[in-house]
């Protein structure tokens, strides 16, 4: 027990990096009344327009017994082998192969949400890792505010 104590206490600033990006998103969702609290979507932009239609198609094409190789159902034909593996390549889309087609909509939502705090961690891990940063004092603190401003900057969140 007092090893994960003591991990937490020298840890603690990944974990805030995790955890406060959901509660923005969450935050954001019942105000706007979206994915989490209403019938909405918050996804814009490619993740609308390419993604979600993408996994529409997979889960189509997977279930259907269809070829994984070319499809030409979308964008006038297209290798989907190689969306797979440029796009794709993930835990989630597992889950969603497996998950009704209704709940697509919602994996990516849960995706978007991950994305964002994996990458308030990632990038509080680097600018606490990088050579460049030789501060002595509030080393964690300062690099938890940088991953999170990238974590939550304009183009994150509009991704």
């Amino acid at each position: 027990m007092n090893k994960v104590i003591n991990y937490v206490k020298d840890k603690w600033f990944y974990i805030v990096a995790f955890c406060f990006p959901l509660i923005v998103l969450t935050t954001h969702s019942a105000i706007a009344d979206t994915w989490v609290t209403g019938g909405g979507s918050f996804l814009r932009g490619d993740t609308s327009f390419w993604t979600v239609p993408f996994y529409h198609e997979l889960w189509d094409i997977v279930h259907q017994g269809e070829s994984l190789i070319y499809g030409w159902d979308m964008s006038g034909g297209y290798d989907v082998w190689l969306h797979i593996l440029n796009c794709a390549m993930s835990p989630f889309t597992v889950l969603i192969l497996i998950s009704p087609r209704t709940w697509i909509i919602n994996w990516v939502h849960i995706m978007m949400f991950i994305h964002c705090a994996g990458a308030a961690v990632t990038m509080t891990y680097f600018f606490y890792n990088t050579k460049h940063n030789t501060l002595q004092k509030n080393k964690k603190l300062v690099s938890l505010f940088l991953g999170l401003a990238f974590a939550l900057s304009n183009a994150m969140i509009n991704f």
